[in-house]
């Protein structure tokens, strides 16, 4: 459970704690370290540039003072009837007033005393469970916090903060760089609109699980997939969208360089080598190295920031209904603080950022099946083909680069008790804990690729020309896992079939069937039987 909590560990001069929840109406203007303060119950504060700012961890301040008086009265009693408890539960809750004194004469009420007589007439165990010790403290059943606004934001990073992480090295504003073509996709930062702009006319992980026909019922049941991800349209909206582009020639965008059009190779060379310089120097400000707890102070900056200003507007998040909204916002909001914890998990690597990767024919691996070797280097044969990995990274200054994909999971669920309330867990579970507990509770890190995301994985190996791929599935508070799965040709040549397939009625103005890639049945299975295989055989550690 330590990496979960590496971008928090690294900004040790900041506020450890920031709310899950919050009120609809709530609006915050906070500095990044305060992230998330808002009105309520002020159970502890913390000052930041003069100002003070409540932690908001209970739902009322009626009830935190019900619970700390009763804290309170409880601690009184039983030392008046000789009872030893200091236990560390009892002082944690106590101290989370800070600043808010104990009564300084507070007696316990006839009805404490006649509670604690009760308990001490019980029998030789419940006495000993009551002599609690701090070398013995109290199990306890953990209980998820409860809300009715999810706070996707809780414990992030912004990309502009992990941008100065010494270890990180990050791509040029787009207002510096040079484009020239597909080869230079690759230096457009992912946050900045132009990145969405490249996309057009380009097969990307948006469309792919489409294409290749994964969530159309028959093949979704063979790979196992959730009854969420069954789209029977989802291979036509592809269709419809690829034949827009064609029709309406979208594939340019609105600056220049950024075509899909091939420009000549020294033009390419000159501007990949002034983008990386530039790349270069901006990481030569940050100093280089490794980040220390207190912070790295080697170069001009430091890691982890400490001036980034942030506006937080907790009325733009989501409503109760939203569930499903809120899990995949947080897989976005997450991303750097996940990149961070990777960092945080292997002190010797090195983290980069990367853009969208353009497949370059003319780079395949020797080891791709014939087949696909002559479908890539046929014109028009296969639709534009591109892949934005989460990052790129070295394990250690020597180790080949190998491709990033980060996912993920979002601490929030809901119940059929409660149904306009979300529930998390904040603390971490042991392995009792999660077996007594519904799967659909369980927000914990996968230990396997799910055969959904095999393909992009794949995918984002052939275009980076890595030969490995580390899948990161980060959760909120139960650890993150570091899966590496290795690039697969002869899985990678039956992806490109199947989508010169799909290319090929794009080409006809001929709408796809849903089974498309059933008129093969043999090869289509064993195709769906290899994503399922690559994904389970994973393997796990750092």
């Amino acid at each position: 459970g330590d990496a979960t909590d590496a971008a928090i560990v690294a900004r040790a001069s900041m506020a450890p704690h920031a709310v899950l929840f919050a009120t609809q109406s709530t609006h915050v203007h906070a500095h990044a370290a305060d992230r998330l303060y808002t009105t309520g119950c002020q159970l502890s504060t913390t000052q930041k540039n003069g100002k003070s700012h409540s932690v908001n961890l209970f739902e009322t301040q009626q009830g935190v003072q019900e619970t700390i008086h009763g804290m309170l009265n409880l601690q009184q009693s039983a030392q008046c009837y000789g009872m030893n408890s200091a236990s560390p539960s009892t002082h944690s809750m106590i101290n989370l007033g800070q600043g808010q004194a104990a009564p300084p004469a507070l007696q316990p009420t006839e009805a404490d005393i006649q509670a604690v007589q009760r308990l001490l007439r019980g029998s030789r165990s419940q006495q000993q469970s009551l002599q609690m010790t701090a070398s013995t403290p109290r199990v306890r059943r953990p209980r998820p916090v409860r809300g009715e606004v999810p706070n996707i934001e809780w414990r992030a990073l912004s990309l502009d903060e992990l941008r100065e992480h010494p270890r990180f090295l990050a791509l040029p504003p787009v207002l510096e760089l040079q484009m020239a073509g597909p080869p230079t996709f690759a230096y457009v930062r992912q946050d900045d609109p132009l990145w969405d702009e490249l996309h057009d006319g380009v097969l990307t992980s948006r469309f792919l699980s489409a294409v290749l026909g994964f969530r159309e019922p028959r093949a979704a049941a063979h790979l196992g997939l959730p009854r969420g991800m069954l789209n029977p349209r989802a291979m036509h909206d592809a269709y419809e969208y690829f034949r827009a582009c064609n029709t309406q020639h979208r594939r340019l965008a609105g600056w220049k360089g950024c075509s899909l059009e091939a420009r000549p190779t020294s033009e390419v060379q000159d501007a990949i080598s002034l983008n990386e310089a530039r790349r270069q120097e901006i990481h030569a400000t940050k100093g280089g190295g490794q980040a220390s707890k207190g912070g790295e102070h080697r170069g001009r900056r430091t890691w982890p920031p400490a001036c980034l200003e942030t506006q937080l507007e907790l009325a733009m998040l989501y409503s109760p209904r939203s569930l499903a909204s809120a899990r995949t916002r947080w897989g976005s909001a997450q991303e750097a603080a996940a990149l961070a914890a990777v960092l945080q998990a292997l002190p010797n690597a090195t983290i980069e950022e990367a853009g969208l990767v353009m497949l370059d024919v003319t780079t395949l691996p020797p080891t791709l099946p014939q087949h696909a070797r002559t479908l890539a280097l046929t014109p028009n044969a296969l639709p534009p083909i591109g892949a934005s990995p989460d990052a790129m990274m070295r394990r250690h200054p020597s180790a080949p680069l190998e491709a990033v994909e980060v996912k993920n999971t979002c601490p929030f669920f809901t119940r059929r008790s409660d149904p306009n309330a979300f529930y998390a867990y904040t603390e971490y579970l042991s392995e009792s804990a999660r077996s007594a507990l519904p799967w659909y509770e369980v927000r914990g890190p996968v230990e396997t690729v799910q055969p959904y995301y095999v393909p992009q994985v794949q995918l984002e190996m052939l275009v980076t020309r890595t030969s490995q791929n580390t899948f990161v599935s980060a959760s909120a508070s139960q650890g993150i896992n570091l899966l590496t799965m290795n690039r697969d040709d002869l899985y990678l040549g039956e992806l490109l079939h199947f989508l010169s397939r799909f290319w090929e009625m794009v080409k006809r103005g001929q709408p796809p069937s849903e089974a498309m890639h059933w008129a093969e049945p043999e090869r289509f299975a064993a195709f769906l039987d290899q994503t399922a295989l690559l994904g389970s055989g994973v393997s796990k550690g750092a």
